[in-house]
């Protein structure tokens, strides 16, 4: 079988993560990811700047429900990708970023664009990772790939130091993990339930959430009320006087008990209702010095 670099083998992954769209600014060292994305039928959509095309991933990953492809170089490439990157973990956008960096082998002796790329990336991704061979390209991919959507989405980090991109291996070797078998990223195993038991479990709750016969909105009906009695009552006449009819207005609770409200009034029919006036009692007022002072009675 034919050898193939690591931009091919990253190309593989993406297409098996169901992923046929990948956005970025071609520059090194992932020039060889964009061409091995062409050459395994991806879309790539070429920007002029990496921020955006950051916003532009994660939006497409918004819409598709599924993460967002950045690919950007080394440098101030990936440095251009920090605010994409922090908006769409904010936001809960899944987005994966694949970003360049300079060989390891010349790790602190000024190479080329050479910077500390995970530090750059981490305040701004929920997870941040560099992969260590190209054998392990599709494994970093699908793990990169879980931790953006999993749990509360959002972005990750790739780094692709320049070794391992441009690096050819036979393609027996390349591990292309399936999407189907999708380990879980946080560790933390659910344990599933047989499809029999799930259904008796919903139609038990389905019978529990029935509501009763004569029940409304889950509540108990209120008695409708009794319609108020009136009862006249007709005080002897007196005479040159106006008869007089003293009226008791009664209501009936919810419990079918009568209960009377304020004492009778008593009016006049054809004068004037006739009302007494009553004096209030005279209550003792106190002074300034502590005696109490009689009241005037009005």
């Amino acid at each position: 079988m034919a050898d193939v670099d690591g931009g091919r083998v990253a190309a593989r992954q993406l297409r098996a993560a169901g992923i046929d769209t990948l956005f970025g600014v071609v520059a090194g060292p992932m020039i060889e990811v964009f061409a091995g994305a062409q050459a395994e039928g991806l879309r790539v959509v070429g920007c002029r700047h990496e921020e955006s095309a950051g916003f532009m991933a994660s939006a497409w990953g918004w819409a598709r429900r599924r993460p967002g492809v950045l690919v950007v170089g080394s440098g101030p490439g990936m440095t251009n990708a920090v605010t994409p990157m922090y908006v769409a973990t904010a936001s809960a956008m899944p987005l994966v970023v694949l970003g360049g960096s300079a060989y390891s082998q010349t790790t602190g002796l000024g190479a080329f664009q050479e910077a500390d790329q995970l530090a750059f990336a981490a305040p701004a991704c929920k997870w941040t990772a560099r992969v260590d061979r190209t054998e392990r390209i599709g494994e970093w991919l699908h793990l990169a790939l879980a931790r953006a959507r999993n749990g509360r989405p959002g972005a990750v980090y790739l780094d692709f130091p320049g070794e391992v991109v441009a690096r050819r291996i036979p393609e027996e070797r390349a591990t292309t993990p399936s999407r189907k078998a999708s380990p879980n990223p946080s560790g933390c195993g659910s344990a599933r339930t047989s499809p029999s038991a799930s259904s008796s479990r919903v139609g038990s709750t389905r019978a529990s959430s029935r509501r009763s016969p004569g029940r409304r909105g889950g509540r108990r009906p209120r008695p409708s009320p009794s319609p108020v009695p009136v009862t006249p009552r007709t005080s002897p006449a007196t005479p040159g006087a106006s008869p007089r009819i003293s009226v008791r207005i009664t209501s009936r609770s919810p419990s079918g008990r009568a209960r009377s409200s304020a004492p009778p009034r008593t009016s006049s029919i054809g004068a004037s209702t006739s009302r007494t006036r009553t004096t209030p009692r005279s209550r003792p007022r106190s002074s300034r010095d502590g005696r109490a002072r009689p009241c005037a009675s009005s």
